[in-house]
């Protein structure tokens, strides 16, 4: 008679141990990769909104065929106030005063996404409002946005350039220590 022995594949406490440490090491590897993709993502959106807005009000000044206001307020406001990330109006401006008055009418709203970060606006004249003409160009304003995102770890400052003639583009320059940098190659600050 044979007894058939039956061998139990296991592992030893040690061997979990040392599984459990690769597992953990891999996955905080991941998360912080993905935090970072995450990071980027967001700030890609908020940019994009606002870039959506700045060619929204061209468009609308060609169109429309009259100087066109862009800034931040609210659907019940007469004139440009709070913040450019908590939403924005886009309003007629016959008399480029930059307030909804005589036959000025508000265009758009263009409401707040959730906001995970600031616009900050530095234009020629120290305006805090741009001004298109009917010609889709800025009203001498040509200047910047910079995006701060709310967590400065996980994602750098970001701009945004609109040139006299109205056109919008982002700035992609870097210095040699992956900082981005203005049109100076000074970094961005927040």
């Amino acid at each position: 008679m044979h007894l058939q022995t039956r061998h139990i594949a296991g592992r030893t406490l040690i061997e979990l141990l040392a599984i459990l440490t690769i597992t953990m090491l891999l996955t905080s590897q991941a998360y912080q990769g993905l935090s970072g993709f995450f990071a980027r993502q967001t700030s890609t959106s908020q940019i994009n909104w606002l870039i959506g807005a700045i060619h929204f009000a061209r468009h609308a000044a060609i169109v429309h065929r009259t100087t066109i206001t862009l800034c931040p307020g609210t659907a019940q406001s007469r004139a440009c106030e709070g913040d450019w990330q908590n939403g924005l109006i886009a309003f007629s401006d016959r008399n480029k005063d930059a307030m909804i008055n005589g036959d000025d009418r508000i265009i758009n709203h263009i409401a707040a996404i959730q906001a995970h970060g600031t616009f900050t606006w530095r234009s020629f004249q120290k305006r805090k409002y741009l001004q298109m003409t009917e010609q889709g160009h800025t009203n001498y304003q040509n200047g910047n946005f910079v995006y701060c995102p709310r967590n400065q770890k996980l994602a750098a400052p970001r701009q945004i350039i609109v040139n006299v003639q109205g056109r919008v583009r982002i700035n992609r320059r870097r210095n040699a220590a992956g900082m981005v940098v203005d049109t100076r190659g000074r970094p961005l600050r927040c």
